[in-house]
């Protein structure tokens, strides 16, 4: 198990990858007036690492918003659907 501490050089390597925008909801830095998080997609508590493949970059809303959950439902299918990081054209 790894520690939940993200260090200076991981963060750096999320924000760097997402290029300063929420993986979750696409806003970028400069247009929120909070800082954007790194976030567990996994939270630890149910066994997520802090892992590149396990943390995105959040803003303030889409982090709190997720909490602690690792899936949601999909509103037109009704299907549960996993949070992960998903590949978006820039």
């Amino acid at each position: 198990m790894t520690s939940n501490s993200i260090s200076v050089e991981l963060r750096r390597l999320v924000t760097q990858r997402a290029s300063a925008r929420c993986e979750y909801c696409r806003i970028y830095q400069n247009f929120s007036i909070y800082t954007h998080e790194v976030d567990h997609i996994i939270a630890v508590k149910h066994g997520g690492e802090t892992t590149a493949d396990n943390l995105a970059l959040s803003c303030l809303s889409c982090n709190r918003h997720k909490g602690s959950d690792f899936a949601t439902i999909d509103q037109l299918t009704q299907e549960i659907v996993p949070f992960g990081i998903r590949s978006f054209a820039s």
